[in-house]
């Protein structure tokens, strides 16, 4: 049975955010479906691998597109840039998560929100 995960994000030519609303610090395992991949990450840690509450990308560059950036002095003001665009996405949608994440009751389903923009 899947694990209720809420988060966000929000994304420009450069940079990616991804802020999470649970009090998760490891992954949710059961979110990934079983298979060859999922049984190798689980062999190499993946189960004790600590889950950041949000993570900064930088599209610009091959080597750090899968790298999860940590606050720096060079990084610091696209992480608060980023944080705004969220804030304000969240409040222009009346996302709900505004409120705090909510319980995820057995037999409910949960609606997933998209939107793009550039």
């Amino acid at each position: 049975m899947p694990l209720y995960e809420p988060m966000r994000a929000v994304r420009t030519e450069r940079w990616k955010y991804i802020k999470r609303y649970d009090q998760r610090t490891v992954p949710s395992c059961p979110n990934c479906d079983d298979g060859e991949s999922k049984s190798l990450w689980l062999r190499h840690g993946w189960k004790e691998a600590r889950v950041p509450e949000e993570s900064l990308f930088d599209l610009s560059s091959i080597r750090t597109r899968r790298t999860i950036l940590s606050p720096t002095r060079n990084t610091r003001q696209f992480l608060q840039e980023m944080r705004g665009r969220l804030e304000r996405w969240m409040r222009e949608t009346n996302d709900p998560l505004l409120l705090g994440p909510s319980a995820c009751r057995k037999g409910r389903s949960l609606m997933i929100r998209m939107e793009f923009r550039r």
